[in-house]
């Protein structure tokens, strides 16, 4: 199955000849990503510890639907072609293993963020289970979770990935 990945223009050549590496992808900018990524690996259900899932190091991708990307900012399907033109890193193509990734809603994620903004770790703590529990293999996804976003818990080969533009 086809997903999407976006990288810094510099880094183009150097990821289609090594490949995408879990925890290599660089340093968040927004400091509640990070720290809505570490609160929610302390909660992760040991299955999917097993499984090398973690919010801090593994790969995030764009769902492809047809020729159409989902915009995790709006959930709406955007050609792929307009998609790429409109941002300024490098879009990547990239075949994955359905039965090794997951589907992630960044709405409960959002709303984890919300409450740990707010200091409100009680409420972050009860949307933090919601959002494990609501994990899908990409192979199971049902197309439900309206901003998806793909989780891709081990490296990449160049072999696997399609530079768009």
């Amino acid at each position: 199955m086809r997903v999407f990945h976006e990288v810094e223009p510099d880094s183009v050549d150097i990821v289609m000849e090594r490949g995408l590496v879990i925890g290599a992808s660089g340093e968040k900018t927004d400091r509640y990503i990070s720290m809505t990524d570490t609160f929610l690996n302390s909660y992760r259900p040991d299955a999917l510890i097993q499984k090398n899932i973690n919010r801090e190091t593994n790969l995030y991708c764009y769902l492809g639907t047809g020729n159409a990307i989902i915009d995790i900012s709006s959930g709406k399907h955007i050609p792929v072609q307009t998609f790429a033109n409109s941002r300024p890193q490098a879009l990547l193509q990239i075949e994955v293993e359905t039965d090794k990734c997951y589907v992630s809603d960044l709405d409960l994620f959002d709303q984890v963020m919300e409450f740990l903004k707010n200091s409100d770790e009680e409420n972050a703590e009860q949307v933090a289970y919601t959002y494990w529990s609501s994990l899908q293999l990409l192979q199971d996804y049902d197309g439900a979770i309206h901003r998806p976003e793909v989780i891709i818990p081990y490296n990449v080969p160049s072999s696997d990935m399609l530079r768009i533009a």
